[in-house]
Order: structure tokens, then C-alpha cells, then sequence
């Protein structure tokens, strides 16, 4: 995905979970989590207009704690 984006700055990175926003005029910022649950890696992958990043992280914190997977 970081190939694709081009030109990124990593805003955060940890074991399951790296964080890096474009550097393009529009700058977008991507959040991607793994979560392994058994034999299975699941991957959750967010876009967003970094302009909007606060009010959507609020959603998608909503939205993963409300994911099963069975």
C-alpha cells in the first residue's frame, strides 16, 4: 500500500498497526491494523482526508470495537 501512495511520511508504527499519511498536495492518511485471531490475520485498512482525520478516527474506533469476526 505504501508503494502505491507514493511519497509517505510514517506518523506511527507498532507490532500491529502502522500509520502514514501522503505528502501530496491532498494529503490523505491511511491506518492499517492486523488483528490475528487463530490462523487468521485480519486487515483493517482507513483512508482519509487528512483535513478530517480527528472526526473520523472517532468513527473508526467506533467501528472496530464493534467488528466480530468468527
Amino acid at each position: 500500500m505504501i508503494t502505491g501512495a507514493g511519497e509517505v511520511e510514517i506518523l506511527e508504527e507498532k507490532e500491529n498497526y502502522i500509520s502514514f499519511e501522503s505528502t501530496m498536495k491532498t494529503k490523505i492518511r491511511t491506518d492499517i491494523y492486523l488483528e490475528k485471531q487463530g490462523e487468521y490475520t485480519y486487515i483493517f485498512t482507513f483512508v482519509t482526508p487528512v483535513a478530517h482525520y480527528e472526526k473520523a478516527n472517532n468513527e473508526i474506533n467506533k467501528l472496530r470495537q464493534n467488528i466480530l469476526m468468527n
